[in-house]
């Protein structure tokens, strides 16, 4: 976790945070995820995010045949979920959500691609 104790993403990066955290704010009104059905207990109509912190910022280092295998996971405890590759030329590790359907959706990043989604969506790696 990088956010615990003096906070590297504020005190090393905080350029870098400033961004992510705009592209967050940018998808929620995008998406329109205020809306009942993204949000059944009324958090952040109308796009408010003034109230927010960060919850977590975690470095995955995943070594080959390693990943997130588990269909069912999602980040208890957080609104938004952003992911973004720090690295290039690695094998695999392709990211995905469970679509309403039952599919799997892949994500195909690059470095320094963000994605950005509800947290209770279901996600794999």
């Amino acid at each position: 976790f990088l956010n615990g104790g003096a906070d590297p993403m504020y005190t090393m990066a905080p350029r870098i945070l400033a961004k992510i955290l705009r592209f967050a704010v940018s998808a929620w009104k995008e998406k329109g995820w205020s809306s009942f059905t993204h949000s059944p207990l009324g958090l952040l109509k109308e796009g408010d995010m003034s109230s927010l912190s960060i919850r977590v910022v975690e470095y995955w280092h995943y070594e080959p045949g390693g990943g997130l295998l588990n269909d069912l996971h999602f980040d208890a405890g957080s609104i938004l979920t952003l992911v973004v590759p720090l690295n290039e030329g690695y094998e695999g590790g392709v990211f995905r959500t469970l679509e309403m359907d039952g599919t799997h959706l892949s994500h195909e990043l690059n470095m320094g691609d963000c994605l950005c989604f509800v947290s209770h969506k279901l996600h794999n790696v």
